[in-house]
């Protein structure tokens, strides 16, 4: 009768085009061939199907609505699935459906909103899970549901309207986080609700939202709600703890009368909210610990209300957490595992269970070790793994108070097979080389491998590249960092450095930091030549380059004594004089001739003078305004014609001019003619 009064007021009212029953269910035409449900006649217990689409034996129509009131106390309903073409479900179309068991709302690209009271009072549903397309839930939708213990809210949902799950038997429920405010009294009276995960997009909760949720015992509001409503969590007999956001401005009238099982309040404010003194009515805040930010205390301890709570010491533990939990992790075969702090002086202990008997705890600083460092591989927790529990104590030495906080501790296995290193072999090099890139040893660990020089007067390192200094041995050890895999390890071989490469030798300055200059007194002799990017053996570190002697060794003196053939003494480049005078003089050993002037000079405490090479000597006259000491002459090189030379073979040797108008020109003479000498050295 109620369902025909129903449908009688709303045909008269909408001027309908159409009304037709199929398979028991009502339909009305809404127009543009869309009808809704209006109701359904069932003489027995009933699962009821809608179709996405019906006719009335002329026109097809697409169902798009559930109307208000549609099944309105139909005891024989007992489940029912709706198509995706619905997009309305009205205020109070399932309400009173006692024997309503399963709901299905598939999805559909178009949102679904659920009016007031539609599922109120279906006491036999007991689980819910809303498709990705419900935006919204009215007020007292699924209110007084006494055996729905389970609701699976949808991502896009934004609001909870009032009263949504009012008496409801929810016992945990998850709100998405695109939630942002929750309607006054939602949850209200929800006594077997324990867990409540409120989303971090939440900016207002409504008053009455948690009032009489005698079963829920903690709960955290996120950052970035403002205000906490009237009676929110008024007679919520089991809550001992809560934690409030620093942007919580406002606490209102009675939120948390009657909280009588409250031991621990957090509250993150650096300014204590303005709150008035029934907010804890019927709570013994004596008996309540307060955790305020650092440097707050006092503040609150002279604030209206919140002077009445205890606060004790304020423990900062792994990741400067201040909460009653905290957790690490840490690798095998260590002892040390943190230090805790404390925003008062106190007494640190520790509580005898779990596996308390495992550590230690210094009473005056805090630092927590393992008494034994543990072994992954032989876990000796109570748990029988690496997860080790211990609780720490903090006793106040000027209030008494205690604050203690339970650490998880993770042991992590560390691989403990060294890193295995070959392919490091010995080998030589000369003085003279430039730096180069140390060859890696071969390995099976990807760890981090540096390089050492057990002598340094020889070669030293930057990285990977080698930097080589004087002659001698040195022992160049790798050193592989150990890893995830692998732990450390290192090789080591032996690098020679031989006296001489190209005949640049040691110089005084490794790396450059106060460089000789061309003119300088050095070495013996003067500099005359220092190596340039681009020359044979140049280092932009090592500074090498050419001495000269500190006067002509001779004016006027031949290159041979005859034309007496000898191989050898042919090279031009720099660096090759020191070969040609070993060459020449092997040739030709006669005193007094260029070369032998040369091989034979001992200056400035050293003996390795020779005849400069073709180019080596055309330096010398680039630079010998600054040298000094050379005459208006022809210089000899150490640099004569190939044997094979097809005119004159062997019996010239190259000069520079060091005539002023014609300074530079080089040319050759016979080797029997006279010019001046002038020897060198390399550094």
């Amino acid at each position: 009768m109620r369902n025909l009064l129903l449908y009688l007021i709303l045909f008269c009212s909408t001027n309908i085009a159409s009304a037709f029953f199929v398979d028991n269910i009502n339909y009305i035409s809404i127009g543009n061939n869309n009808v809704m449900v209006v109701g359904g006649s069932f003489s027995s217990p009933t699962s009821v199907i809608i179709p996405s689409t019906v006719s009335d034996g002329t026109t097809t129509y697409t169902v798009t609505k559930i109307n208000g009131g549609a099944f309105y106390y139909n005891s024989n309903l007992t489940s029912i699935t709706l198509p995706s073409s619905v997009t309305i479900i009205e205020q109070s179309a399932f309400m009173g459906c006692s024997n309503l068991t399963s709901i299905t709302i598939p999805y559909s690209t178009t949102s679904i909103s659920i009016g007031g009271n539609a599922f109120q009072s279906c006491t036999s549903l007991s689980s819910l899970t809303f498709p990705n397309n419900v935006t919204s839930i009215g007020n007292y939708a699924f209110q007084y549901c006494s055996s729905l213990t389970s609701v699976t809210l949808p991502d896009s949902l934004t609001s909870i309207g009032m009263g949504t799950f009012q008496f409801s038997g929810l016992t945990s429920i998850t709100i998405p986080s695109t939630v942002t405010s929750i309607g006054q009294g939602a949850f209200q009276f929800c006594s077997g609700l324990i867990s409540v995960i409120l989303p971090s997009g939440l900016t207002s909760i409504g008053s009455n939202v948690f009032q009489s949720c005698s079963g829920l015992t903690s709960i955290t509001i996120p950052n970035g709600v403002t205000s906490i409503g009237y009676s929110t969590f008024n007679s919520c007999t089991s809550l001992t703890s809560i934690i409030i956001p620093a942007s919580v401005t406002s606490i209102l009238d009675i939120a948390f009368y009657n909280c009588t099982g409250l031991t621990s309040f957090t509250i993150n404010a650096v300014t204590p909210p303005t709150i008035l003194s029934n907010v804890f009515t019927n709570v013994t805040l004596g008996s309540v610990n307060l955790y305020v930010p650092s440097g707050s205390k006092t503040d609150y301890k002279s604030a209206s209300v919140w002077s009445g709570f205890k606060f004790p010491p304020y423990i900062t533990a792994p990741g400067s957490s201040t909460e009653s939990t905290s957790s690490l992790s840490m690798n095998e075969n260590s002892t040390a595992v943190t230090t805790f702090t404390a925003d008062e002086t106190v007494t640190w202990s520790l509580v005898s269970a779990n596996d308390s008997a495992l550590f230690s705890i210094d009473g005056s600083s805090g630092a927590l070790v393992f008494t034994n460092a543990p072994d992954y591989e032989t876990p000796l927790s109570q748990l029988n793994n690496n997860t080790y529990i211990v609780e720490v104590k903090a006793t106040g030495t000027v209030s008494g108070l205690i604050t203690t906080q339970q650490l998880t501790i993770t042991v992590a296995d560390v691989f403990e097979t060294p890193a295995i290193l070959s392919n490091f072999n010995s080998f030589t090099v000369s003085v003279g080389d430039s730096e180069f890139i140390i060859n890696a040893p071969t390995s099976n660990s990807s760890g981090a491998i540096t390089y050492t020089s057990s002598n340094p007067a020889v070669a030293t390192f930057s990285g990977t590249s080698v930097y080589l200094v004087g002659t001698g041995t040195t022992t160049i050890t790798a050193t592989q960092a150990a890893n995830g895999s692998y732990l450390g390890n290192s090789i080591s071989s032996t690098m020679r450095v031989s006296a001489l490469c190209g005949n640049w030798g040691y110089s005084l300055n490794y790396p450059i930091s106060s460089p000789v200059t061309v003119g300088d007194s050095y070495g013996g002799g003067i500099v005359a030549y220092i190596l340039q990017p681009g020359d044979p053996h140049y280092s932009s570190r090592v500074q090498h380059g050419l001495i000269a002697s500190s006067a002509n060794l001779s004016t006027a003196t031949q290159w041979t004594s005859g034309e007496i053939p000898f191989s050898g003494a042919t090279a031009v480049a720099l660096g090759t004089g020191n070969q040609n005078t070993i060459d020449i003089v092997a040739g030709d050993a006669t005193a007094g001739l260029a070369a032998r002037l040369c091989y034979d000079l001992v200056e400035g405490g050293y003996s390795d003078w020779y005849l400069p090479s073709r180019d080596e000597l055309s330096k010398l006259c680039l630079n010998r305004i600054a040298i000094g000491g050379f005459s208006q002459n022809w210089y000899w090189s150490s640099t004569k014609q190939p044997e094979n030379e097809p005119q004159f073979p062997g019996k010239y040797a190259w000069y520079v001019n060091f005539y002023n108008n014609e300074a530079g020109g080089i040319n050759y003479h016979f080797t029997t003619t006279t010019n001046a000498v002038r020897a060198v050295r390399s550094f």
